[in-house]
């Protein structure tokens, strides 16, 4: 009995006893979505409409580890944000010319918004000199991009 009381007493006084404590409250520092980098949400819109409008078997934006492991890349780089960009414009370009380009650019522009840089792990590579440009080759796979996705990109 006396035990039962004690742990009840504890209960009560960790809870801060029977109506004093204040709802829980989440500040604007807790919420998620100010975690995420500026523009991450532009670029998974972007990412989702090119997977949509890409010819099959091209592009796919997916869930974390739904790609192929990095460890059976050919080679793995890091490129900058301008340069995915970049190259996803030349991708839209080479594969979806029935687009408008105004739009093939603003979707480039938004989906490389959602983070600063991206390790692209290349797989079936043909060899060839790329004379110091990306080589846009085989198929590229970006892992976590934003922490949410992998990519696939078939050229």
């Amino acid at each position: 009995m006396i035990r039962a009381l004690i742990f009840f007493s504890l209960i009560f006084s960790a809870c801060g006893g029977a109506g004093t404590s204040a709802p829980f409250q989440m500040t604007n520092r807790d919420r998620l979505s100010n975690l995420d980098p500026p523009g991450q949400e532009l670029a998974f819109g972007a990412l989702n409409e090119i997977q949509v409008n890409t010819p099959r078997n091209h592009f796919y934006s997916g869930f974390l580890g739904s790609a192929r492991p990095k460890e059976f890349a050919d080679t793995c780089f890091l490129i900058a944000a301008s340069e995915w960009r970049g190259a996803i414009a030349h991708f839209l370009d080479q594969h979806c010319p029935h687009l408008p380009t105004e739009l093939q650019t603003e979707w480039a522009h938004d989906a490389a918004l959602a983070q600063q840089e991206y390790t692209i792990c290349q797989f079936d590579r043909q060899q060839h000199d790329d004379h110091g440009r990306l080589p846009m080759t085989g198929t590229w796979v970006l892992h976590n991009v934003g922490s949410q996705r992998d990519i696939t990109v078939v050229w």
